[in-house]
């Protein structure tokens, strides 16, 4: 048999990757034992599959796309097609309710700053963040 060498995946596969791991890590870290997710905008409640990863600051800000600060589960209307402008607002208002205007502002000061991921480190990421996937579902039972 003739083996070939396969080739690594590529920086947008391992992003892509990352995302996926770290919304499923966002959305159960913030459901309750029982699966059920309280969106971080509105306070509807939906099955944590069935919600979303929420960025506060847009995700093409590299700096603040895996700052779990930045990330909240919503429901999937909220994030996806409310109005971005009332979003944004709401999402904001909530943020500095939970976190402070002066923390704000400085997450609002990172996401203008620019990173680029080394591939070591996104792979370190997914590891990480695979890791505490398993752990949330074994801990919530999920």
């Amino acid at each position: 048999m003739i083996r070939t060498k396969s080739k690594p995946d590529s920086l947008s596969t391992l992003i892509k990757k990352l995302d996926t791991v770290f919304s499923e890590f966002i959305r159960l870290r913030d459901c309750d034992d029982k699966g059920t997710v309280t969106c971080f905008v509105t306070g509807e409640r939906v099955w944590w599959r069935d919600s979303d990863a929420a960025h506060y600051i847009h995700r093409a800000a590299m700096t603040t796309r895996y700052d779990q600060m930045n990330v909240h589960a919503t429901t999937k209307d909220t994030n996806q097609f409310e109005d971005p402008f009332q979003h944004e607002k709401k999402y904001r208002e909530k943020m500095v309710s939970t976190y402070g205007l002066s923390t704000v502002t400085q997450l609002e000061q990172r996401g203008r700053e620019l990173q680029k991921f080394m591939r070591h480190e996104i792979l370190e990421l997914i590891e990480t963040y695979s890791e505490k996937v398993k752990q949330l579902k074994k801990q919530k039972g999920l």
